[in-house]
């Protein structure tokens, strides 16, 4: 096989097999890798991208199946999905918008498993559902490959190449090697490669994974802290794992999406709603949108706080939970959730551990404020529908 820039000085070479000339091709596939006659893997990307976009479609009723929990859905994704997208990951080095659209891929899936709108951030979704990024785990599977290849005899075909670059005639592309894109990646890891590279394998994955992860972890909390819509979610987030409140029974899947979305600020509330209309509002005109409607007279922004801790309409609901809240936690437990703000309240509420203290009764208080949530939704989109009906 001849990869090359083509050039109009020279002529094109000619293969014979007997006295029947072989075509030249403009793409080989070898090993299942698409291979372009300039040496390039786009047309690689671009297939698993498609691939992975065809399989998110057919698996789409499975991922929504509200019958199914979160644990078998991601189960689902990560066998069927991912390995599609990683395919040679070894080798593959795509560029930001090719990188781009293979993430999307992942997140496609994982929002369907959520049942949260395209417009969530790719953070909270990564976050509840421990998925890490693509180009993390390319990063991975890059090093290990160095690693094989460097403890390769001098002799061996892969130690050869290892150094030697690619042509590639694609406009704007740079030459390079694979020795460069894995410097690359060990310039962004705060362990040395000579003294990684001389360690036994499994030591050298161990060391190698929890880097990569420590450099995301970073990124992931730089990242929540420049978006204010994260805000909520930066306080509740429990770090690293996946979330128990989606791996509860299926019959609370409902209770599940919807403590995602407070979590993430992705709900249908009308103070996250206002921030997904046209960008070019006035403050004034997002306040008037952002104003709940079922309060009687009263000038609040419907908040998730709000609604759930503050709202005289949902007053009928709040009190009994409040009161089975009290009877299983006991006195000391609850008065000490109830003398915190509101704002602390809505944090305390929404994460994983709200009241751990009690742990003899915390399956109780799970399904209790499962049943909170579900309830206090179901009677603001019955409350809405009654106010638009022209009755």
């Amino acid at each position: 096989m001849i990869c090359g820039p083509v050039h109009s000085t020279m002529p094109a070479p000619k293969f014979m097999w007997g006295e029947q000339e072989i075509p030249l091709v403009q793409e080989m596939k070898h090993l299942g890798v698409l291979i372009s006659a300039d040496g390039s893997l786009d047309a690689h990307l671009q297939r698993i991208t498609q691939q992975g976009n065809a399989r998110v479609g057919a698996m789409s009723k499975l991922l929504r199946d509200p019958y199914l929990t979160v644990r078998v859905k991601r189960l689902l994704m990560l066998t069927a999905l991912r390995p599609c997208l990683e395919y040679a990951a070894e080798v593959l080095a795509p560029n930001t918008a090719q990188s781009r659209a293979l993430e999307s891929v992942q997140l496609k899936a994982a929002r369907m498993i959520l049942g949260c709108p395209t417009l969530t951030s790719s953070e909270a979704v990564r976050g509840d559902l421990m998925l890490p990024l693509l180009s993390s785990r390319r990063d991975i599977a890059r090093l290990k490959w160095q690693h094989r290849v460097h403890h390769m005899s001098s002799s061996s075909l892969e130690h050869q190449v290892y150094s030697r670059a690619a042509p590639c005639a694609t406009r704007g592309r740079k030459r390079c090697m694979f020795g460069q894109v894995c410097d690359k990646v060990w310039r962004s890891l705060p362990i040395l490669p000579q003294d990684s590279l001389s360690l036994h394998r499994s030591a050298f994955i161990s060391s190698v994974t929890s880097a990569v992860y420590e450099r995301d972890a970073t990124d992931f909390s730089r990242a929540l802290s420049t978006k204010p819509r994260l805000g909520i979610y930066n306080r509740v987030n429990e770090g690293p794992g996946v979330k128990q409140y989606l791996l509860r029974s299926s019959g609370r899947h409902q209770a599940a999406q919807i403590r995602f979305q407070f979590r993430s600020g992705t709900s249908m509330l009308q103070h996250h709603c206002s921030r997904f209309r046209n960008s070019h509002h006035a403050d004034d005109e997002e306040e008037e949108n952002s104003r709940c409607q079922l309060c009687q007279g009263e000038d609040t922004v419907e908040s998730v706080q709000h609604v759930l801790f503050q709202c005289s309409a949902y007053a009928h609901i709040r009190d009994p939970f409040m009161s089975a809240l009290l009877q299983l936690v006991g006195a000391g437990n609850f008065n000490v959730f109830r003398s915190l703000s509101f704002e602390d309240q809505l944090v305390a509420f929404l994460r994983d551990d709200f009241m751990s203290s009690a742990s003899a009764h915390i399956s109780a208080v799970q399904r209790l404020s499962d049943s909170f949530l579900v309830d206090v939704v179901a009677f603001r989109q019955r409350s809405l529908a009654s106010l638009s009906s022209p009755d």
